[in-house]
């Protein structure tokens, strides 16, 4: 019985312990909302300086895939503030082939089970095979063995981190 209670309370602060991260990560959402412009007029100045060719944000289709519907629709708008075209839908949503075909990224949210996670993904890549996956990951991400993912990044770096790893996909894509 003492076994029990101990599991049930890791299991509950296990939960309290993501809902804080989904919590800081629509906070910091929130606030990057504010300095999106300024970002986006001191990025192209870097890149024009830089002479680097990387797909705009404005040509990158993103499918974003979250269970937690305050941190779906803070995402779409940050994305979409951005220059991202972006849809949002459930790790439940019904996802047909033609459809997923039609993007460039899908982010898989930290609130997507493990399991199902990996289940999409594998859904997305057999529908198409150019899609990169970037899977925001609740617990410390996993950068060198993600596979099936392209991308893993910790749920804690928040829209900045999410922006940079947006940035290095689209490079990736951008090479080939």
């Amino acid at each position: 019985m003492h076994v029990s209670n101990r599991t049930s309370n890791q299991k509950h602060e296990l939960l309290f312990e993501r809902a804080i991260q989904l919590r800081r990560e629509t906070i910091a959402a929130m606030k990057l909302r504010s300095i999106s412009a300024v970002r986006r007029i001191a990025d192209a100045q870097v890149s024009a300086d830089a002479g680097v060719q990387v797909r705009s944000a404005g040509q990158t289709r993103i499918l974003a895939i979250s269970d937690y519907e305050g941190l779906r629709i803070s995402r779409e708008q940050v994305l979409r503030l951005e220059g991202f075209l972006i849809e949002s839908v459930s790790s439940g949503a019904v996802l047909e082939d033609s459809w997923m075909k039609l993007f460039d990224i899908a982010i898989l949210c930290q609130s997507i089970e493990s399991e199902d996670a990996v289940r999409i993904a594998r859904l997305l890549r057999r529908a198409n095979p150019r899609i990169a996956i970037l899977r925001v990951n609740p617990s410390q991400a996993n950068m060198e063995n993600c596979p099936p993912f392209d991308y893993e990044m910790d749920a804690l770096a928040g829209p900045h981190g999410l922006l940079h790893a947006l940035e290095v996909l689209g490079r990736q894509i951008a090479n080939g």
